[in-house]
């Protein structure tokens, strides 16, 4: 075993024992906050938005906007402003959507018995971890499209072996510059 590897194992503990100290609620909310939130809302409006384009009403109301607008400025026909307004719309819809959801599993997970004070820091004991990984396997991904770079090939010579050289090769998240 290499060194890399205990260092691994002992972040992940570490990270493990502060998912159990703080529980999931608490965690949630530090993942779900600030930068992060706003990736995830992100996330999800580019993965979904396109989805409701395709609803027949959705692109009715795109069109008619874009005509509006474009009538007291030309500009705006251009720049297609219905479907920038859409877009718009729709992360701040997911914003909304995503504090209201974390503030109720937070109140539910958080509840001041002994029952979910046990599953939240189970649940938390998992949950950090989980996230941690989900960030080192995102963090691969963007190393695999730069890796011709010569901090990456550093870095995977000095990972080559490891359990962190073996996640890297067989990371499952794909990402296409």
């Amino acid at each position: 075993m290499k060194l890399i590897d205990i260092i691994t194992i002992g972040v992940f503990v570490v990270a493990a024992l502060i998912g159990f100290i703080g529980g999931f609620g608490k965690g949630l909310k530090l993942f779900t906050k600030g930068v992060f939130g706003i990736i995830i809302s992100v996330f999800v409006t580019a993965t979904f938005a396109g989805m409701f384009l395709k609803i027949e009403q959705v692109s009715i109301w795109i069109a008619d906007l874009t005509t509006l607008a474009s009538q007291k400025w030309a500009f705006f026909a251009t720049i297609n402003i219905g479907l920038i307004a859409y877009y718009v719309v729709f992360f701040l819809i997911v914003q909304l959507l995503r504090i209201l959801v974390v503030k109720v599993i937070c109140g539910i997970f958080e509840a001041d018995n002994k029952v979910m004070k046990a599953v939240n820091r189970i649940l938390g004991l998992i949950f950090v971890p989980a996230v941690l990984m989900a960030l080192v396997l995102l963090v691969f991904a963007v190393f695999k499209i730069i890796d011709e770079t010569q901090f990456v090939q550093d870095l995977l010579a000095k990972i080559d072996g490891s359990f962190l050289g073996v996640l890297y090769a067989n990371n499952p998240i794909k990402l296409y510059a």
